[in-house]
């Protein structure tokens, strides 16, 4: 049963985040900036069936799973980190983050967290064959989104993650 609640609480958090992005832009008057991002607009919903679906297909270790964390939050920092000298409007202000840009921190960071904690734990089921082919379709649109983002100029970084997670996927399906 605590595994049902957590899968419909993790379930929840890509909802709850969008929508309170989208209330955050439309208040900054940046909405047209994030709804021109697709990677951030479109494919962060894609997070709703793995975060459901991770409970079921990992096997769990406490200390792994805080190292990842650990990992995932210095990841995130050094991508925002990056992304702030491309600022496209409603991640970023003056100071630095703006609010949306601290939402999408901490929910990136969480979804990293789970998605490089089932690349390592991941159990041979069929939640886990699910959540790759997630996972495939989110890396197929990605170039797309930085593409889109960066007026057909894709970050040579975004193109480089999308390879190396492609590679990294390929490997968890064939072993």
């Amino acid at each position: 049963m605590f595994k049902i609640i957590l899968a419909i609480i993790l379930g929840l958090y890509p909802i709850i985040h969008q929508l309170w992005t989208r209330f955050e832009t439309k208040n900054k008057k940046s909405f047209n900036s994030y709804k021109n991002n697709p990677a951030c607009f479109y494919l962060d919903w894609l997070f709703i069936p793995i975060n459901v679906l991770i409970i079921f297909a990992v096997s769990w270790n406490y200390l792994w799973f805080c190292l990842i964390l650990l990992a995932s939050i210095a990841f995130n920092a050094g991508t925002h980190y990056f992304w702030s000298g491309f600022s496209n409007g409603f991640m970023f202000n003056k100071k630095g983050l703006s609010f949306a840009g601290k939402l999408h921190f901490i929910f990136s960071s969480i979804e990293t967290l789970m998605i490089m904690y089932f690349l390592v734990f991941m159990l041979h089921n069929i939640y886990a064959h699910i959540i790759l082919g997630t996972l495939v379709l989110f890396n197929i649109f990605l170039p797309y989104s930085s593409y889109k983002i960066f007026n057909g100029k894709p970050l040579k970084s975004d193109l480089i993650f999308s390879i190396v997670l492609f590679l990294v996927l390929v490997i968890r399906i064939i072993i």
